[in-house]
């Protein structure tokens, strides 16, 4: 399984340290460059230019990123968020870049409710959102699994120390552990906690055990600048991995609560959720609910559980468990005459593809756009994927 590690424990996470380390493993700016040039011809945005240099701090060779934004910036007309996708468009990003932006941007506006701090000019943050995610998407790694350090953080200044309020605030939102070293360079920005906590499937002290197949460092600006290390490489083809599973029984309560109460579980990041029928005290007939998530959702979870529900208690089970290297990627496919991007799912074991399976929200778009069954639709889809040559060993592609 594809594998990239955000190596933040040193100097922090900042959006423009990722995109330099990014860029420092791949050796391949043009994206940057692209995006640079459809932030500069936004109408809101006045100048804006990046330029990348070749650098070395405490003796390793690394990349720094070097934004200026000019004159004429302006507050974006319909927001900040618009204002990302409508550049991300312009630079050709995929629509799952722009769905991690859109949230990355939620959740930074959020915190800026809360806390109205200071930050960068408008186009310096939308730049240091936009190209970690667009050098992540075209190396791949979005379609594999991120895992990440506890980021260092500096002092967030008179009256605190540690981290400023806004990113202690999108850290605690999920459970994202931290470190304040004092004793070398540290840079942790709001764009870069946001990044990192929506980017990253597990945080773990140490880099994990991997077959390395590359490394990037990016660089800060400065004397002694902060460092920022990207580490790629592969998994076994089964991927050993834990799960936490929340579990409680409800025997008084309406099928149409108990509906929503899960909808509002996979709406706040749940993996999966799932009813069993069960007999409970006094023969009552009970619906045990199931939940699987993550070890940073859970303690949030258990709450929205205990609040929508009122159960007076959930039995959780740290769970390890085997997966499948899993690569997200989007096809065209045309139905009926016209083509539509449909994100498929391909799964491997051992190297050998083992299923695939289109996204169920692409296909209902499409069979809505096109008034057909859905059935239909995902039947058209079965033929272009069992087309499209890949070896499925001896299963069909679903």
């Amino acid at each position: 399984m594809k594998l990239l590690v955000i190596d933040a424990a040193a100097g922090g996470i900042e959006g423009g340290l990722l995109a330099a380390a990014l860029a420092d493993l791949s050796g391949d700016t043009g994206p940057l460059a692209s995006l640079a040039g459809a932030i500069a011809a936004h109408p809101d945005a006045g100048s804006f230019s990046c330029r990348a240099d070749a650098t070395r701090v405490q003796g390793i060779a690394a990349t720094c990123l070097k934004t200026e934004s000019g004159s004429g910036v302006s507050p974006p007309a319909h927001g900040l968020g618009a204002a990302a996708r409508d550049i991300a468009e312009e630079a050709g990003c995929s629509e799952h870049v722009m769905e991690l932006s859109d949230a990355v941007f939620s959740d930074l506006l959020a915190a800026l409710q809360v806390y109205a701090l200071h930050g960068p000019a408008w186009p310096v943050t939308v730049f240091s959102v936009l190209a970690p995610l667009l050098l992540l998407d075209e190396g791949g790694f979005l379609g594999g699994r991120i895992i990440g350090t506890p980021p260092a953080v500096s002092g967030g200044g008179h009256p605190f120390t540690g981290p400023a309020p806004d990113i202690l605030w999108l850290l605690s939102k999920r459970h994202i552990p931290f470190s304040s070293p004092s004793d070398r360079a540290v840079s942790t920005s709001a764009a870069g906690a946001a990044l990192f906590a929506r980017l990253v499937d597990e945080v773990t002290p140490v880099l994990p055990a991997l077959t390395p197949a590359g490394a990037g460092y990016g660089s800060g600006i400065g004397t002694n600048p902060p460092l920022l290390r990207v580490v790629s490489g592969e998994r076994e083809a089964l991927i050993r991995d834990r799960i936490i599973l929340l579990e409680t029984n409800l025997d008084d309560l309406p099928g149409e609560e108990i509906g929503y109460t899960i909808e509002r579980l996979l709406a706040a990041g749940a993996v999966d959720v799932f009813v069993t029928p069960g007999i409970g005290k006094k023969n009552r007939p009970v619906h045990v609910l199931t939940v699987i998530t993550s070890h940073h959702d859970y303690h949030r979870l258990v709450a929205l559980l205990m609040e929508e529900t009122g159960t007076l208690g959930v039995r959780i089970r740290d769970t390890p468990r085997l997966v499948a290297e899993r690569v997200r990627e989007t096809q065209i496919m045309a139905f009926l005459g016209r083509t539509f991007p449909v994100r498929v799912k391909t799964s491997r074991a051992g190297g050998a593809v083992i299923g695939k399976k289109p996204e169920y929200e692409d296909l209902r778009k499409a069979a809505i756009e096109l008034g057909v069954p859905l059935r239909k639709i995902r039947r058209l889809a079965q033929q272009q994927l069992e087309e499209s040559g890949d070896e499925v060993g001896e299963r069909r592609v679903w």
